[in-house]
């Protein structure tokens, strides 16, 4: 500010022209002039030459004479939360805004979309979250790279990492530390360096975790009681490892999460809402990048991190939402509602121990014996927080001029003898402009109590309540920093793993279902492995659109598949249909439908003594012969490509063990056909000839 305010003076000194810009197009004409009334005291209005890093203020004057039609005075409100401390104050303050919120949505037509909550420090969006949250208000939280530093996204991508590559010691510590498996610290450190009778090694050099896993010793070098999980977690990493390179990365992340039950060790953490919406977010974005390699989607997250994309958590909903940002996020941004949250927050001021003054030059903080500053260190400190407060004081006004209708201001306090009100931070800077600081509070408030402070200005007083779904043990974990008491254990367990039994992988394809998938196109459409899992659903119960009915047969199965948009799930069916019209009027339906049939058949065999299981998509006699066929939703553009990406999706394979099965169960060999829905707007269908090692693809013609 200091150099710009030279720049400035040197312009006008050259005989340029210094052009105030004080004529807002954002806000209307009242909401300026109250805005103006409380931001001159703050800012000041005097110019002080000894202080150039202060900027006096300058009223604004406004383009537009009135509000948004449906909105109402007041146009500055204060929303404070009472409470004994200030834990409850913040609960109370965040929950009256979340009830006041309601009220401007319901009565003045305010969507979820018009209102931002700025921070101060992003310290206090666990408590807003929470509120809006409880109140059923959507939010979504923007955090820029915070998202990917999540400890949740971090857990999952750290799994990926070492399912990629269970030799990664770093990425594999990360997934058995993490509640999906749970292993303890002493328990890691035990496999890291396991004593030297049991498993022999250089005596100062660490095992590879991964070797140590499979050693014969492993019993002997768990500790007691975590061996199961030991073993869980190699066995984990061994299944999804056959998947990778071989299924996309959406799917991997599916069966991981399906397989650990990691959405559910998640609800027995504080914030577990929130960190679920955070891995159906990451579970979202895999199935946008449609990449298949592991280690190109953790280098194209990596990237992002790397550049500061600004990238925000995960929304409640899909749609409209209300939004959670820093001050600093939101400058050259407007909001037709801005909320300063925790107005009361006072911030962390503490000089450095090394200060550069442009006047005073280097100073160290060089205390004598009896623990004194230099002089000099001690004026330089003093010169270090005016700078600091005046900073603070522009970015009141920065985060009190976003806003084009109406301006919420919430925060904490306390009743004080006398009925005055206690006042902190921006809040205090912000009452004292108001006259909220001259104001007295009869009683302790029960309900909801207006404070009349004139008639621009509304000012609404909430006493704290328990939430209701937080018990004693919560609110005691919450003052405690989350910590919960009463552990003898140096190192103890993360989260105890599900006891639910884990199921065997029905296939590496795509999984049956996500927990959410969050459209973001205008006209959303859901991932094309959904709009093919509910092909395949109408083609194992053999039911195609002149059926009375589809669209609704298939719509549990689209929100079964994490589909929540209504525009999404229409569209997603509707694409699903045509493909399904396209199937029935080829040749191939007609001679399909007069004959036996077998859909979904399952099978297990034993392959060089390894179990091998999966699902057959159809089993049929074709003239007199049985045949395997394979229906495939791929999008291809020509017919030429067929053969190419048959071999690159190593479609061959996956066929010649499907008929490896029915001739084990059968006694004969059956044909094995693969039927593609979507080839340049067509249906194609191939014969595989898995006889030869290289196996051989026959396209099958029609037309006659």
């Amino acid at each position: 500010m200091t150099v710009f305010r030279r720049v400035q003076e040197d312009v006008a000194r050259a005989g340029g022209h210094v052009i105030p810009l004080d004529l807002t197009f954002r806000a209307h004409e009242e909401l300026v002039q109250e805005t103006n009334r409380l931001l001159a005291p703050i800012l000041g209005e005097e110019e002080r030459p000894e202080r150039p890093y202060e900027v006096p203020f300058a009223p604004l004057r406004a383009h537009r004479a009135k509000p948004r039609k449906s909105i109402a005075a007041p146009f500055v409100e204060f929303l404070l939360g009472l409470g004994p401390g200030a834990l409850e104050g913040r609960c109370a303050a965040a929950d009256g805004l979340a009830a006041r919120l309601i009220k401007l949505h319901e009565q003045e037509a305010v969507a979820w979309e018009d209102v931002a909550l700025l921070f101060r420090a992003s310290t206090a969006f666990p408590v807003y979250e929470d509120a809006l949250e409880q109140a059923g208000i959507p939010f979504v939280t923007v955090a820029g790279r915070g998202f990917y530093d999540r400890p949740e996204v971090r857990d999952l991508l750290n799994a990926l990492a070492a399912i990629a590559d269970p030799t990664d010691d770093l990425a594999l510590v990360g997934l058995l530390r993490s509640p999906a498996v749970g292993l303890s610290d002493g328990a890691l450190y035990s496999l890291r360096y396991p004593p030297l009778d049991v498993a022999p090694r250089d005596a100062h050099a660490p095992c590879q975790i991964w070797a140590m896993l499979h050693h014969p010793t492993l019993p002997e070098i768990a500790p007691p009681g975590e061996l199961s999980r030991a073993l869980q977690g190699r066995d984990l990493v061994e299944e999804l490892h056959d998947m990778v390179g071989r299924s996309p990365v959406a799917a991997l992340l599916k069966r991981l999460l399906d397989r650990t039950h990691y959405r559910a060790a998640l609800q027995t953490a504080e914030g577990g809402s929130r960190a679920r919406r955070n891995v159906d977010k990451l579970l979202a974005d895999a199935h946008t990048s449609r990449l298949v390699s592991v280690r190109e989607f953790v280098e194209y997250v990596r990237v992002l991190r790397d550049v500061g994309a600004r990238e925000s958590e995960a929304p409640t909903e899909a749609g409209s939402a209300v939004q959670l940002m820093t001050v600093h996020k939101a400058k050259g941004l407007e909001f037709p509602v801005v909320v300063i949250a925790d107005a009361a927050h006072r911030g962390h001021w503490g000089a450095a121990g090394i200060l550069l003054d442009e006047q005073l030059g280097v100073t160290v903080d060089l205390r004598d014996d009896n623990g004194r500053r230099p002089a000099l260190y001690r004026l330089a400190a003093l010169r270090d927080a005016e700078r600091d407060e005046a900073e603070n004081r522009r970015l009141l006004y920065v985060a009190a001029t976003r806003a084009k209708e109406k301006l919420l201001v919430s925060g904490h306090t306390k009743i004080l003898k006398g009925g005055r009100l206690s006042l902190r931070g921006w809040l205090k800077l912000l009452g004292q402009a108001a006259g909220l600081e001259d104001a007295a509070v009869a009683g302790t408030p029960v309900d909801a109590q207006s404070l009349p402070l004139g008639e621009s200005v509304g000012c609404i007083l909430y006493p704290w309540r328990e939430r209701e779904e937080k018990g004693q043990e919560d609110k005691k974990t919450r003052r405690q920093g989350g910590r919960k008491t009463g552990r003898r254990d140096l190192v103890a367990p993360l989260v105890e793993p599900s006891s639910v039994p884990v199921k065997d992988a029905r296939e590496t394809g795509p999984p049956t279902r996500v927990w959410r998938v969050v459209p973001t196109a205008k006209r959303p459409e859901g991932p094309a492995w959904v709009v093919g899992d509910l092909v395949h659903t109408a083609l194992r119960h053999w039911r195609f659109p002149d059926w009375p009915g589809l669209e609704g047969f298939l719509r549990p199965h689209a929100l079964q598949a994490g589909l929540t948009d209504p525009e999404e799930i229409r569209r997603t069916i509707a694409q699903a249909g045509r493909l399904l019209a396209r199937f029935q009027a080829h040749p191939l339906y007609t001679e399909l439908n007069q004959v036996e049939r077998h859909h979904e058949l399952p099978y297990a065999i034993e392959v060089n003594g390894a179990p091998k299981n999966g699902i057959v998509d159809l089993l049929c006699r074709l003239e007199g012969k049985w045949a395997v066929v394979e229906f495939k939703t791929d999008e291809l553009k020509a017919r030429a490509d067929l053969e190419a990406h048959i071999r690159k999706e190593k479609y061959g394979e996956q066929v010649r063990e499907y008929v490896a099965a029915v001739a084990r169960l059968t006694g004969e060999r059956p044909r094995a056909l693969l039927v593609f829905l979507n080839v340049g707007g067509k249906v194609e269908a191939v014969e595989l000839d898995i006889t030869s090692k290289r196996c051989k693809i026959q396209l099958l013609n029609f037309d006659s």
